[in-house]
């Protein structure tokens, strides 16, 4: 009945969980997921839909398309595949770290500080993601990177994608800003057979995100 009267729909949902909103998603033209906002929600939510703040939210958790497609994540094990039927998309509405804003970000020059480290310089100084990023709206707002990794050759089961890192950028119209996010060694450790906590000799890949947006991968290899 709202969109028959309506030539814009803006839907605020309020839940302390992941809902069902897919029925919801289709009538609106615009979502905004507040989760519990607390005292000063009000006003914060205001300030988002009259444009005078930029939302910079990402998803903390997938939002499944149905009951039946619980439990729905991002980073299942690689020996097991998640949840899937067929008479419904195996994706979900929206995945972990999606989240859009009021203007667009490019990324460019993504590159790996070195290709090849040791355990011993993971330690030591790790390595880092680099590359720049530049708004190219015409409203201020704040870029979220997230850095990625997928252990290719591991000794124990681990999961498909591990968020290991992000970094939060605020850029003015137009603005261009050289940032990083680095990788050191509790971002590639894992426990293995006899509980040690390691970095295993193998291949890594790793991937740059936002706004569930794959934006670059390449692989990083660890020696002894």
């Amino acid at each position: 009945a709202v969109r028959a009267k309506s030539k814009k729909v803006i839907t605020v949902v309020i839940a302390g969980r992941p809902m069902i909103i897919n029925e919801v998603e289709k009538e609106s033209d615009a979502l905004l997921l507040s989760f519990y906002p607390g005292p000063c929600g009000g006003q914060a939510i205001a300030e988002i839909l009259r444009g005078i703040v930029n939302p910079s939210g990402r998803l903390p958790v997938s939002l499944p398309r149905a009951n039946g497609q619980l439990p729905v994540y991002y980073n299942y094990k690689s020996s097991y595949q998640a949840m899937h039927y067929l008479d419904e998309k195996q994706s979900p509405l929206f995945s972990f770290g999606y989240g859009l804003d009021y203007t667009e970000y490019t990324y460019t020059g993504v590159k790996l500080e070195k290709k090849e480290i040791t355990e011993e310089q993971l330690q030591k100084t790790g390595v880092e993601l680099q590359f720049k990023v530049k708004n190219a709206g015409d409203r201020e707002g704040f870029c979220v990177p997230q850095l990625y990794i997928t252990d290719l050759q591991a000794s124990v089961v681990r999961r498909v994608r591990e968020l290991k890192g992000f970094t939060k950028i605020r850029l003015k119209p137009g603005e261009e800003k050289e940032a990083g996010i680095r990788i050191a060694f509790d971002e590639l450790a894992l426990y293995n057979c006899d509980m040690n906590k390691v970095v295993e000799p193998g291949m890594f890949r790793i991937v740059l995100m936002d706004q569930d947006r794959e934006l670059w991968q390449g692989e990083l290899k660890v020696t002894e």
